[in-house]
């Protein structure tokens, strides 16, 4: 059970990303003909916003925030105060992608920008210093740094998508 356990939580990002997808999908299937296609990208949106956004970031929060030994060993650094100003993004943005949950769509499009920067940049910045270090990255450092670009793609493409069938329909 440690085993499982320590997985989890050593990839909670991709565990979040492949649960929100999993879970949208079923939403989408259960309900079936009574959607819209714009519902069927709503629904991936919210379940983006929550899983991998919101949870998420609230978990790099609490990791950052409270366990910054732990989060630096995983990431082969030396503990830094600079974790806290992570943590402090990371519990920004989870409240960010838990009210667009419910929210107009230029506040999910302000936090989807916001995230992808945020996510994009860091990850532009880990990469850097990865090549710096002639390729040796540590394991959990690749799942986060795979899940910071795709997350915001896929963000973006069902909040495109989502948009587009709103003003077709108009």
């Amino acid at each position: 059970m440690d085993v499982v356990t320590t997985c989890i939580l050593s990839n909670f990002s991709l565990v979040a990303l492949w649960l929100a997808l999993v879970l949208a999908l079923i939403s989408v299937l259960v309900r079936g003909s009574s959607l819209t296609a714009g519902d069927e990208y709503e629904t991936f949106l919210r379940y983006l916003f929550l899983f991998p956004g919101a949870f998420a970031c609230f978990y790099v929060f609490l990791i950052y925030g409270f366990f910054p030994g732990i989060a630096a060993s995983s990431l082969d650094w030396a503990p830094s105060p600079f974790q806290w100003e992570v943590a402090s993004a990371g519990l920004a943005f989870g409240i960010m992608c838990l009210l667009s949950l419910r929210s107009c769509h230029g506040f999910r499009l302000a936090t989807i920008i916001g995230f992808t920067v945020w996510l994009w940049t860091s990850s532009w910045g880990y990469l850097m210093e990865v090549i710096g270090n002639d390729g040796v990255v540590s394991m959990e450092g690749g799942v986060w740094l795979c899940v910071d670009f795709i997350l915001p793609a896929l963000m973006l493409l069902f909040y495109v998508a989502w948009r587009r069938t709103l003003d077709s329909s108009k």
